[in-house]
């Protein structure tokens, strides 16, 4: 998930594997040619499996924060089928970074926490916890709920739960700072932490 427009009145994000569904519809295309030009005929199961995995891998995601209406909207293609949500402001009663849990670092993904269960922003995890932060910390600017005492929060988690090099890469994305900088400020934030305990 990426930040695609940001403004003061609207916050654009945006999520696409269909890169993926082209490249191995391009490679069951090209392994479907190989087959019949040789009239391989049990040489099928390659470009089968292959166009089904393109179908399978063609998602995206597009969530907008419209602040003049109040209104999020989030819309979906996954497997040739769209979806459209909306959701007001008010419905959104948090915005989490949930995680698949076990690998180091565990993939996540965006979710909005609403009255009626979570909603997931995007179909796909990856690895990137400092990228998701940096977006969380943006959707909840827009929603009004964003504090200054934000970003330092989650570093703050990040160096307690033993995760300093995203802690780094998040105060670098968010900060604009060179990694010297970064590093000192994340160690000294650890050290801190340390002797509160």
């Amino acid at each position: 998930m990426r930040i695609a427009k940001e403004s003061a009145d609207e916050l654009i994000l945006t999520e696409q594997t269909v890169w993926f569904g082209v490249l191995c519809g391009l490679a069951g295309a090209a392994l479907l040619v190989l087959c019949l030009v040789n009239g391989n005929w049990k040489g099928l199961l390659g470009p089968a499996f292959f166009g089904f995995s393109a179908l399978m891998a063609w998602r995206a995601s597009r969530v907008r924060f419209d602040k003049s209406t109040g209104t999020v909207v989030l819309d979906q293609l996954r497997v040739f089928k769209r979806t459209r949500t909306c959701l007001p402001f008010d419905a959104v009663l948090n915005v989490v970074i949930e995680s698949s849990g076990g690998d180091d670092p565990a993939p996540c993904r965006l979710v909005l926490q609403t009255p009626n269960g979570p909603q997931p922003l995007s179909s796909a995890y990856s690895s990137s916890y400092p990228t998701h932060e940096v977006v969380r910390l943006a959707v909840l600017k827009i929603l009004g709920r964003a504090s200054a005492d934000g970003l330092m929060q989650s570093l703050r988690d990040l160096v307690r739960a033993g995760r300093t090099i995203d802690a780094v890469a998040l105060l670098r994305s968010r900060e604009k700072m060179d990694l010297t900088t970064a590093r000192n400020r994340i160690a000294a934030m650890k050290k801190e932490e340390e002797s509160g305990r």
